[in-house]
């Protein structure tokens, strides 16, 4: 059989005794435990903070890791892959992204605090690369139900009238 000390006893009845709100026993010293606060991370928003962590590294140079109020958290939302297409976009940042690529395996953290050394700051903003629309094109892979690399292969082949038959047969109407 067990023994239970005087202390266990008076902590049972403390736990066990319904109308006790941690007011008279402290069991930790700690005081009477305060409702927490819920902490506001609005911007914390992934799409803003993405394009800031360029920014900081790029411009600024102020490292928004530390400097947050929740630094674990900071640093989830830092996507390398973004940061390391937008840097491939300049001149004098691209072998800095393709060395991040080649040492892909690093934490996050340390590959934004190599941006962060190595980088001189610079504004660095440029449009991102995008597929054109093609309108023809997408009327040829409904009509023939290819996809994107097949439909340019038709292109080429197809004159103009066959393209112009293909345009108007996939047409619906309306405002284009």
């Amino acid at each position: 059989m067990k023994k239970t000390t005087k202390k266990k006893e008076v902590v049972q009845q403390k736990l066990n005794d319904p109308n006790n709100q941690f007011e008279e026993f402290d069991y930790f010293g700690m005081g009477k435990p305060q409702e927490v606060e819920q902490l506001d991370l609005s911007e914390l928003k992934e799409e803003n903070l993405t394009f800031k962590f360029i920014e900081s590294v790029s411009k600024t140079k102020q490292d928004l890791v530390k400097n947050s109020e929740i630094p674990e958290e900071t640093e989830k939302k830092y996507v390398p892959f973004i940061t390391n297409k937008a840097f491939s976009f300049h001149a004098d940042t691209i072998l800095h992204a393709n060395e991040m690529n080649m040492k892909h395996w690093l934490p996050k953290d340390a590959q934004y605090r190599y941006y962060l050394g190595a980088l001189r700051p610079r504004d660095r903003r440029s449009k991102w690369f995008k597929a054109e629309k093609d309108a023809t094109l997408d009327n040829i892979q409904t009509y023939f139900q290819c996809n994107r690399t097949v439909a340019k292969q038709y292109i080429k082949v197809l004159s103009k009238e066959n393209i112009e038959v293909i345009n108007n047969k996939v047409s619906k109407g309306g405002n284009a």
